[in-house]
């Protein structure tokens, strides 16, 4: 092995596992933000404050999170995780006792049980959603926030799928659904 093969290897290296600890990353906060939005729905469904939902609990989680430095934790953020919860309810079965940090069990140990409610919908509309170990592996938490605020199952696997074959950017997915691109496929009803 020359010099040169040896700078060149180790580079490739780097980038590769530099990628690889990036999408670990990404599927850990991406699940953290669910679990959050699953906190925040249980708590506001069940919790015993049920009054809060409506008299700024978004707002004072943000608050009392702000000491422990953690960032990102926002109004606005609580909403979005919450809306990811009920926009993608399946994510539940990637979030297994052995992949998570927290035993939500010993957490909200009613909410877990009682958590089935929402999953209906994705349940009898399987041939329309993507494999959500491929949503979570492929697309960024960002991508998703996107993504949720389609509300017809068939279109948002669309994009899905499309968003992972193309390896679209952020912007690039923006721009096909600003574009109206679903409503020009083939896949649309009304192409």
């Amino acid at each position: 092995m020359k010099y040169n093969q040896l700078v060149g290897h180790i580079e490739q290296l780097h980038r590769g596992w530099l990628t690889e600890a990036t999408k670990a990353i990404n599927v850990s906060l991406t699940l953290r933000n669910w679990v959050i939005g699953f906190y925040i729905v249980e708590y506001q469904q069940g919790g015993e404050d049920r009054a809060e939902y409506g008299t700024g609990l978004l707002k004072k989680l943000e608050v009392a999170l702000k000491p422990s430095g953690i960032q990102g934790m926002t109004e606005r953020a609580f909403r979005n995780y919450r809306k990811f919860y009920q926009a993608y309810p399946h994510i539940r079965g990637l979030v297994t006792t052995e992949s998570r940090p927290v035993n939500l069990e010993t957490i909200l140990p009613i909410a877990i049980a009682n958590s089935s409610r929402g999953l209906a919908t994705a349940e009898s509309n399987d041939d329309m959603i993507v494999p959500v170990d491929k949503i979570v592996s492929n697309l960024s938490y960002t991508h998703l926030e996107h993504l949720m605020s389609i509300e017809d199952n068939t279109k948002r696997a669309f994009y899905e799928v499309e968003c992972m074959k193309a390896t679209w950017s952020v912007s690039q997915l923006k721009r096909q659904i600003n574009s109206l691109y679903y409503e020009r496929s083939s896949m649309s009803k009304q192409p």
